[in-house]
């Protein structure tokens, strides 16, 4: 894999990769729909929630 910004090889930069995902649930969604909010932009969101927020909102 080459990286896009650099252009070298990842087995060539000498790190070990370590990351992580926060994925938002439906919790924060129904707090939102409860603030008033009518669009909620979300980057990563739990499939699930997208159909529970709102039936808990209601």
């Amino acid at each position: 894999m080459i990286l896009s910004d650099s252009g070298q090889w990842v087995t060539l930069l000498h790190f070990d990769w370590e990351w992580g995902n926060a994925y938002m649930g439906a919790d924060a969604m129904v707090k939102a729909l409860h603030d008033g909010a009518d669009i909620i932009i979300a980057g990563r969101v739990s499939d699930p929630s997208l159909f529970l927020a709102p039936m808990m909102y209601s």
